[in-house]
């Protein structure tokens, strides 16, 4: 039994795993910053598989940008979608451009229901 139960610990530990890699934010002009966002998979196995995408069955990952009233998107959208990311240390960006103070924060939260979730929060400066 500790032959297989070892095996399928092994195979959880190589499953696909939603990470943010990394977050920058570049003030453009005074109150115009672009934010880009990247996500990454430091599973083996991609976020979702090439059966499930081509069958329509795979969750995309959901990725929210939560801003406070006193900001605004001004490109990007608050809710985007990355279909999938490959397993072994894929990465993928999203990039917006937001009208707000210094100082204001901003939150960004992925989701997947295979690969779990992770949010941040992000100052304009």
């Amino acid at each position: 039994i500790s032959f297989h139960t070892d095996f399928y610990i092994k195979l959880m530990k190589r499953l696909g795993e939603l990470k943010i890699k990394e977050v920058k934010v570049e003030k453009i002009d005074k109150n115009l910053y672009r934010v880009t966002a990247y996500f990454t998979n430091p599973g083996w196995f991609p976020t979702s598989t090439a059966q499930g995408r081509r069958a329509g069955t795979s969750w995309p990952i959901r990725v929210e940008l939560k801003t406070s009233k006193d900001q605004k998107i001004f490109s990007g959208k608050k809710i985007e979608t990355i279909p999938f990311i490959e397993g072994s240390g894929g990465t993928k960006k999203i990039e917006w451009l937001i009208i707000g103070k210094k100082g204001s924060k901003i939150t960004i939260i992925a989701k997947s229901r295979k690969a779990g979730s992770v949010s941040t929060i992000i100052e304009l400066k």
